[in-house]
């Protein structure tokens, strides 16, 4: 069954692998939970530090991501 959580889900998986896809180094947000299910990377790691985003992209696809899925007030 499709639900709102779910698609809310979605949207997050796929706007932080968009993230990662375009941050220095390069990564793959999916590959980064596989890692994690397989005990690979514990909990304590802060992933995010390893990598660099500007700001400016960093709004921009947060922002295309919030207009696609319609996440915002109307």
């Amino acid at each position: 069954m499709l639900d709102r959580d779910k698609i809310i889900q979605e949207a997050i998986d796929r706007c932080l692998e968009e993230m990662y896809q375009k941050s220095q180094p390069k990564a793959s947000y999916y590959d980064y939970v596989a890692k994690a299910k397989r005990g690979e990377i514990s909990k304590d790691e802060l992933i995010y530090e390893r990598h660099y985003l500007n700001k400016k992209q960093f709004d921009y696809i947060r922002k295309k991501y919030i207009k696609a899925y319609r996440l915002q007030n109307e």
